[in-house]
């Protein structure tokens, strides 16, 4: 619908189209969402071994964290690479790992944001804006 509205002026843009990525604001996930997702994507990559040491007391800990999905699905690659650079399995600590190491690289990215307008979106929600758009 939009194409038809636009259509004349996008049709120039018609190659480059597939290359375009848009950032969609789905509402904020609630703690028990947050949860699920985090079981999901630690038993996927850990299998059956995940149930030795994911526990509740990891799950309310790692879903307190306000993160979207995206972000849950890249914590816990980035703790199965430290894991693997290790030569051992998934464990807490890799996932622990895996969330200060996103924390500090978005808290290092937040002084680029201090000249963005008031409503840019910021990296995990650090900076000015309330209301922002997900670059996820």
């Amino acid at each position: 619908m939009l194409y038809q509205k636009l259509g004349p002026s996008l049709s120039s843009l018609a190659g480059t189209l597939p290359g375009v990525h848009m950032a969609i604001q789905f509402p904020k996930l609630t703690a028990e969402s947050r949860r699920k997702l985090w079981i999901t994507f630690i038993t996927k990559i850990g299998g059956s071994a995940v149930t030795q040491w994911c526990d509740d007391n990891l799950l309310d800990e790692l879903a307190d964290r306000e993160i979207n999905g995206r972000q849950i699905k890249n914590a816990v690659r980035t703790a199965y690479a430290f894991a693997v650079s290790e030569g051992g399995a998934l464990s807490p600590h890799h996932l622990r790992l895996s969330l200060s190491t996103m924390t500090e690289f978005d808290r290092e990215l937040e002084p680029d944001f201090a000249d963005s307008p008031a409503d840019a979106p910021t990296p995990m929600g650090y900076g000015r804006s309330k209301k922002r758009l997900r670059p996820y």
